[in-house]
């Protein structure tokens, strides 16, 4: 063999080796990148779902905490009115008199304002806790157009009736869980 055959194939198997390595880096470099893209969207995915979960749970501590305020405030008005009401009003509609008691006459001025600013808001919460607070304001809205017994139909008697009632055990329980903490 002379010296041009030999050049040839040591050039031949460097090619050969060349194109093996290139090959290689090719096929390792796909695998190695589809594992490290299926490595960094497994890390994406975890945090998406993690920052979801943290948003969701701020979330209903926002909520937890806006009922609280607004439970607050709607109560101190909801007592604030309620203390303005004749406790004969009250015995006269328990006793279910279709007479009143003479001379039974009022003009309440009760308050709306913190109701009004809320009451749109209430919708995210409770149902229970809508119902109860739009039966008391509706007593209010009765009473406030009122101005005597007499004025009352007989259903709106026992409307009043059944929501003073819901009236004042909700302020005792508001009373029971102040006295608690």
């Amino acid at each position: 063999m002379n010296d041009t055959q030999i050049a040839l194939l040591s050039a031949g198997a460097g090619l050969t080796g060349a194109l093996v390595g290139f090959i290689g880096a090719i096929v390792s470099g796909h695998i190695g990148g589809k594992w490290s893209y299926k490595g960094a969207m497994d890390a994406v995915t975890r945090e998406i779902t993690e920052e979801r979960n943290r948003l969701k749970e701020q979330k209903k501590e926002n909520k937890i905490l806006a009922e609280f305020f607004i439970n607050s405030f709607l109560i101190q008005e909801i007592e604030r009115n309620y203390t303005q009401i004749d406790d004969r009003l009250m015995m006269a509609l328990n006793s279910g008199l279709k007479q009143g008691p003479p001379n039974l006459n009022w003009s309440y001025k009760f308050y709306f304002d913190e109701y009004d600013k809320v009451k749109y808001d209430l919708v995210k919460f409770n149902a229970e806790i809508i119902n109860d607070y739009s039966y008391i304001y509706k007593l209010f809205a009765i009473l406030a157009n009122k101005r005597n017994y007499y004025d009352l139909t007989e259903n709106e008697r026992k409307f009043v009736a059944k929501a003073l009632r819901k009236c004042k055990e909700i302020l005792k329980n508001k009373d029971a869980e102040y006295n608690q903490t």
